[in-house]
């Protein structure tokens, strides 16, 4: 139940799904009930996960043991044009091979040609050597005159059946070995075989295959590298579901497909786009749910067809917007590859079947002045987001309209849109510059600009748009006039960034004198927002007055400093950029040995210790081993606390302050660093001396930590394996045997 409920809570929570699977599926399916509890598993798992291939084969299986074949065929009618798995594929064809056997040697027809339709699907895959061989075998097993062989090859005159046969097995060969697949080496081997038998042409054969199969091994190489990492049955998850690996397998995927592309063996472009669009329909078996990976798609499409591929295109994205409704780039990239083939009608279609619902939406959805209305926190950020993808499809709209159909189009467009409580400031901000754009009469945009300010004088980014239209066209004047009334109508905590632009305008427009005036009102009404006084002598922070600097001085990607270190901090102060992250340790400065240090007080196990000091080392940037000198003398420390229950330690020992002093500064670690004040806890619990460590390790190695290491060959015994060899002690092992588990301090694995 407690896996139900992380499903309820969360549909995409693979782990979950996955633990849930194994229970149900651990069930005798032999009883019927829970047979049907199993199916109705399975139906919910891929109906939220229609491309999961290996349920879709633990599926079918369950019916083909449950002896259901009607069941079974309808399985794979759902799943099998979805899902390119070779493994899944295979059990397709032990499914059709065993039926077609019920029924005798004259359906071998039949199963060749569900080996036909397999290889064209799947054929190309990196896993597919396998089925290459089976089909091959099918081919060469019955014999000339037999019923299955005049069922295999079909329409052979008589005397013609053995050139027939050589000449498919040749061509199922040559097929299978230019594909880089794990299975190259086995059918070369089997191929030498069968081209021998003619002598001559056999040779001649051999001699022009072999250089396209050492294509297909070297890029096998790299098809395999590519792969090695990559989770083909992991389910298909939206973004941001599985966090850091899902977004590592995604960018592997994209690598792998850049690679297929590449076309590292020179195929024939039709041999490429069968290649390629196989590796891109396995991709969205796990990509299924992001955009990208679809737009991708499309785009090789047009890229490598040009105008003959845009209905491969078109059935790409038309297949991607039922996948990911949601995604408005999947709508526009189909409406514009429509248009880009002449079909206006078509692409007019998919704005249509944006924009009509946008009409019909809730009007209580959004307040007065256009805002979403704002339950929550949470509710009300995706509210607006919704709310900017709505003014998105009518701003597109209108562009579509006006380059597509005419001016009057578009200006229909924005009309439908002003009733539509969707749309936002944006979309009169886009009419406004498109009717600028298109005839330079000023008087119909202002007149847009105006309607907006009807709702959205409130919202800053609106007014700014206005008034950089107004700046435009050089109507200073009416830009004044505008920041006055925005800042009347605009709640005092949202003002902010129209002072700041009024600031910089008037800077950069007005004279002196009337911008220290806006300066100080900005100043005034800053500080009666924040329930400050400007009558009090408190001086203002120094963010304050690099952010007002900056308002003042620079232009576009101009700063009024010099150096690129200079303006991060700028950026830094003035609150623009993110603050330097601290480091993970500080880093402190280690204190030099002292020549004349005595041995030091120990401290009984138990009591506290003080920090202790590190000897100051002076390396290069190559560690290098220290030459042999005379050992260091003993590093001082600061006096334990008082009161602590043991003499205080004055100094680290020498043994200590030799190793401290051959080890690199930390900013030359890489990886995991150590909590170094535990490890030198740990060492001052040790007795360095000759005497206490020859007791130590007599401790240790005699019943303490570990039993004692046996030197000898690893034939057995108590002690742990050297070199991976040695018997099944509790040891640690020494070399690739097993051990006691990963390094915390090494990198992990894959």
């Amino acid at each position: 139940m407690a896996l139900r409920a992380r499903i309820t809570e969360n549909s995409w929570d693979a782990e979950a799904w996955a633990q849930l699977a194994l229970e149900v599926s651990s069930g005798d399916s032999s009883n019927p009930s829970v047979l049907d509890e199993q199916r109705a598993f399975y139906e919910e798992l891929l109906n939220r996960f229609p491309t999961a291939a290996r349920q879709w084969r633990q599926y079918a299986q369950l019916e083909m043991r449950a002896e259901q074949p009607e069941r079974v065929k309808n399985i794979f009618s759902r799943c099998l044009l979805s899902c390119y798995s070779v493994e899944l594929w295979q059990i397709y064809l032990d499914f059709i091979q065993k039926g077609n056997e019920a029924r005798g040697a004259e359906a071998l027809g039949e199963t060749r040609a569900a080996y036909e339709y397999c290889l064209g699907r799947v054929g190309q895959a990196a896993d597919a050597g396998p089925l290459h061989r089976r089909y091959i075998d099918l081919l060469q097993r019955e014999r000339p005159g037999s019923i299955g062989f005049a069922a295999l090859f079909k329409d052979v005159p008589a005397g013609q059946e053995e050139g027939a046969r050589s000449a498919a097995v040749r061509t199922a060969f040559q097929r299978a070995l230019v594909v880089p697949h794990q299975s190259l080496d086995a059918l070369w081997s089997a191929y030498e075989q069968f081209e021998l038998q003619g002598q001559s042409l056999g040779r001649r054969a051999l001699d022009d295959m072999r250089p396209r199969f050492n294509g297909a091994r070297a890029a096998y190489r790299s098809r395999s590298r590519a792969l090695e990492r990559i989770h083909p049955a992991a389910l298909p998850l939206p973004p941001g579901e599985a966090g850091y690996q899902q977004d590592e397998q995604a960018r592997l995927w994209g690598a792998y497909l850049a690679q297929e592309a590449a076309n590292q063996q020179r195929l024939a472009p039709e041999d490429l786009t069968v290649r390629v669009q196989l590796a891109y329909e396995q991709a969205l078996m796990v990509l299924r749910h992001f955009p990208d990976t679809w737009l991708n798609f499309a785009a090789w499409h047009t890229r490598v067809g040009g105008a003959k591929s845009a209905p491969a295109a078109i059935e790409v994205l038309t297949r991607a917007v039922k996948v990911i409704p949601s995604a408005l780039v999947l709508h526009l990239a189909l409406a514009d590859v429509h248009e880009a083939t002449g079909d206006v009608a078509a692409a007019k279609g998919v704005y249509e079947g944006l924009a009509a619902p946008l009409e019909v939406a809730d009007a209580q959805e959004t307040d007065k002045d256009g805002n979403a209305s704002k339950d929550s926190p949470a509710e009300a950020a995706s509210q607006q987001a919704k709310q900017d993808e709505n003014s998105l499809v009518w701003v597109h709209y209108q562009r579509f309209a006006r380059r597509a159909e005419s001016v009057r189009a578009s200006r229909q467009v924005f009309l439908r849109a002003r009733k539509s409580p969707a749309a936002g400031w944006q979309v009169y901000a886009a009419s406004a510059a498109m009717e600028w754009a298109g005839d330079r009469n000023e008087k119909v945009p202002v007149n847009i600009f105006e309607l907006g300010l009807k709702l959205f004088l409130s919202q800053p980014a609106y007014v700014l748009a206005y008034v950089d239209f107004l700046v435009g066209i050089g109507n200073m004047d009416n830009a004044r006039a505008l920041f006055e009334r925005a800042l009347i109508a605009t709640p005092a905590p949202a003002a902010a960034k129209l002072w700041d632009a009024f600031l910089a305008f008037e800077y950069r427009h007005g004279k002196l004198p009337a911008a220290l005036a806006i300066q100080a009102r900005r100043a005034e009404a800053l500080a009666e927002a924040a329930g400050q006084d400007l009558s009090d002598t408190q001086p203002p922070s120094p963010g304050d007055e690099v952010r007002l600097a900056l308002l003042k001085y620079r232009m576009g990607g101009l700063w009024p400093v010099a150096g690129k270190g200079t303006r991060e901090h700028l950026a830094r102060v003035a609150g623009e950029a993110p603050p330097l992250e601290p480091p993970r340790r500080p880093v402190e400065q280690l204190a030099a040995p002292t020549p004349d240090s005595a041995q030091p007080d120990r401290v009984p196990r138990g009591g506290p210790r003080p920090e202790p000091m590190r000897p100051t080392v002076t390396r290069s940037p190559v560690h290098q081993a220290p030459q042999q000198a005379a050992p260091p003398p003993a590093v001082p420390l600061p006096a334990g606390p008082a009161g602590d229950g043991g003499p205080p330690i004055k100094q680290i020992p020498p043994e200590l302050g030799s190793m401290l002093a051959s080890l690199p500064p930390p900013a030359q670690l890489v990886g995991c660093v150590p909590d170094v004040d535990a490890v030198i806890d740990i060492l001052m619990d040790v007795d360095l001396t000759p005497a206490g460590s020859a007791a130590g390790e007599d401790v240790v190695m005699n019943g303490g930590l570990y039993p004692r290491l046996s030197h000898g060959g690893g034939s057995g015994g108590a002690g742990p394996a050297m070199n991976g060899g040695g018997g099944p002690g509790p040891g640690p092992g020494l070399g690739p045997g097993p051990g006691p588990g990963p390094d915390p301090f090494s990198p992990p694995r894959g």
